[in-house]
């Protein structure tokens, strides 16, 4: 059985957008790791860095395929202009909120990361 650290290892190494192809025997089999790799993924808070797609090789093999993601998001305003928005460090804002730091104390949290 396919160990899913292992391949999260790889994908490490990886850089943003290249895909890990990864064939398997079925349908049924490919459905299975996608899943495995889906909760390997949600226990360690990393669902945003890793998109999962079901596909088939030239060959009409299913395969199961993990692409490492670097999301660009940017604030469009009406005038034109675009503000970046880093993506961890709000997922970072949203869990502190969650445990109850106030605005003060999530702000200073995060300036000092960012220093």
């Amino acid at each position: 059985m396919l160990d899913v650290s292992v391949l999260m290892d790889k994908l490490e190494q990886m850089s943003p957008d290249e895909e890990l192809w990864i064939d398997v025997r079925s349908k049924s089999e490919q459905e299975a790791l996608k899943v495995r790799i889906w909760r390997f993924l949600k226990k360690w808070k990393r669902q945003g860095e890793i998109v999962i797609s079901l596909r088939k090789d030239e060959e009409g093999r299913p395969c199961v395929v993990l692409r490492k993601c670097d999301y660009g998001v940017s604030l469009r305003r009406a005038d034109g202009s675009k503000e970046s928005i880093d993506m961890r460090t709000e997922m970072l804002r949203k869990r502190m909120q969650a445990d109850g730091l106030s605005a003060e104390e999530i702000e200073a949290t995060l300036g000092e990361a960012k220093e």
